[in-house]
């Protein structure tokens, strides 16, 4: 298990890395792609949403529970809204917990 737990830490680290590494290469020379600039721009959003979403849902392999769920979604909507990161915070925190004290895990 920790051999695994070590493997996927070192492939999101080099991902992370590559997508950091080659959007300032690439950045060189698709200067007048617009279109592509974008794209770059878009790539480590993506890899930062789909963590968490991997980690919304999973924990030590089997489903999270629907508190968590829907507290990291409510987080989620509000910092879209620009809402500020204590309000998230508390507001992922608050939702999460208070559905956990009515039984909804």
């Amino acid at each position: 298990m920790t051999v695994l737990l070590v493997f996927s830490m070192a492939m999101l680290a080099l991902g992370t890395f590559a997508f950091r590494y080659f959007g300032t290469v690439l950045d060189q020379y698709l200067t007048g792609f617009q279109r592509y600039e974008t794209l770059l721009n878009n790539m480590g959003m993506v890899l930062l949403i789909s963590v968490a979403a991997v980690a919304m849902i999973y924990e030590a392999g089997e489903f999270a529970g629907w508190a968590r769920c829907t507290g990291v979604l409510i987080a989620g909507v509000l910092a879209y809204c620009r809402v500020n990161i204590l309000g998230v915070l508390l507001a992922g925190t608050l939702i999460t917990a208070g559905l956990r004290l009515l039984g909804i895990a």
